[in-house]
Parts: structure tokens; C-alpha cells; sequence
């Protein structure tokens, strides 16, 4: 992952997204997201309607 930006608000701004596009592809493949810092994201395994 990397992210650049001309100011720090526009590199943690680039950040975010990147981080949110990793997670959002991970979870599509069904890969696990691992624990950050003790952290975890759980996914439930049941369907979910999206709107």
C-alpha cells in the first residue's frame, strides 16, 4: 500500500481510500483481514441484501 499527497490531509485522505479498497478486496476474494494491533474485523458468513 502507499499513499502520497502534496499535504499530510491529502496523504491521510489517500490513506484512508487505499485502506478501505484493501479491505473491500479481501473480503470479496473471502480472504480474512488479519488483527491489527489486537484489532480484528470479523465477517459474518450469512448473506446480506445491499441497498
Amino acid at each position: 500500500m502507499i499513499a502520497t499527497g502534496d499535504t499530510i490531509e491529502k496523504c491521510r485522505d489517500d490513506l484512508i481510500e487505499v485502506i478501505e479498497e484493501w479491505v473491500a478486496i479481501r473480503l470479496q476474494r473471502g480472504f480474512a483481514i488479519p488483527a491489527i494491533d489486537g484489532h480484528t474485523i470479523d465477517v459474518s458468513g450469512e448473506p446480506m441484501a445491499i441497498v
